[in-house]
């Protein structure tokens, strides 16, 4: 895994679906820390990232989804009665990534009691590396499943890739359901 100042650049990632203004928008809880070394794709390009809890940044296209005009400083209320306070507007080259809000994870799994992450995201120094990365984690996995039997089983894959799968199945219900 590759190290930034002294960092593992692995990320755990808790998605929700959240109302905001009436409209469903997907929250993406992750490590401050490490998150933005891994997906080099996403950047601010309007204030600054999280420092302080129940902060937040939002994707350049959120505003439009949720029809209201947000500005850094204005403040959301979701999950909880406390308001989170925006402090950046990010951009993406994965358009429906504009549309994500993003906050802590430790702040998210606070606020909505969730203890559960979706997926983690980590940086390989070498890809040709997958292989044999993929497999350590599968075996140490699999031994931390043995010991707890309720845990979901997991999926290892190269982002890109995975991405990719997921289009075809979305194309295919897009050209099934018209």
């Amino acid at each position: 895994i590759k190290e930034s100042n002294g960092k593992k650049l692995i990320s755990p990632v808790m998605q929700i679906a959240a109302i905001v203004n009436e409209i469903y928008v997907l929250i993406l809880g992750v490590d401050i820390d490490t998150f933005f070394d891994i997906e080099e794709r996403i950047h601010l390009i309007e204030g600054r990232n999280i420092q302080n809890e129940n902060e937040m940044i939002i994707g350049k296209n959120v505003q439009y989804r949720i029809k209201k005009k947000l500005k850094i400083g204005d403040e959301i209320i979701y999950e909880s009665a406390k308001p989170w306070k925006i402090v950046g507007i990010f951009e993406s080259y994965k358009s429906q990534e504009n549309s994500f809000i993003i906050t802590d994870l430790e702040d998210l799994t606070k606020a909505t009691g969730r203890e559960t992450h979706q997926f983690v995201t980590l940086k390989l120094d070498d890809l040709t590396r997958f292989e044999e990365t993929k497999e350590k984690i599968i075996k140490y996995y699999g031994m931390f499943l043995m010991e707890n039997p309720d845990l979901p089983n997991i999926e290892v894959h190269i982002q890109t890739e995975y991405v990719k799968g997921l289009s075809k199945i979305f194309v295919g219900l897009f050209m099934t359901n018209g």
